[in-house]
């Protein structure tokens, strides 16, 4: 925990500062860090027997938006996708770079081989 300076009072929001800085603040804090994962995903279509591979910080909000039938790519499958294979990733760029990986193999083997693998 942060201690508050001699200068704040209670009810005060920030201290004094006579550098001519932006005040400090004078309430207590803890500092935190934003993590947010990121996914590729496989979904799979049975009413077209098609894969569909993507990424998002949001893979349930994702699956939702391709049953609606608002993705073009996607379309024909609705609403029946379901996702077959979820990998986590540390960040965006990551995340884009794996699923770049996976669709440049244009294998439905290894696609199957991927989803198997992951139990």
């Amino acid at each position: 925990m942060v201690e508050r300076p001699d200068t704040c009072r209670e009810g005060h929001r920030f201290a004094p500062n006579n550098f001519g800085t932006p005040p400090k603040a004078c309430f207590d804090y803890k500092p935190f860090l934003f993590l947010v994962m990121y996914f590729v995903y496989i979904l799979y279509s049975s009413k077209t027997d098609k894969f569909y591979i993507g990424s998002t910080d949001n893979p349930e909000a994702r699956l939702k938006h391709h049953n609606s039938a608002s993705t073009p790519s996607t379309k024909a499958g609705a609403p029946l996708w379901e996702i077959k294979y979820l990998e986590k990733l540390s960040d965006r760029s990551s995340a884009l770079k794996r699923e770049l990986e996976i669709k440049k193999k244009k294998s439905k083997k290894y696609i199957e081989w991927l989803i198997n693998s992951a139990g």
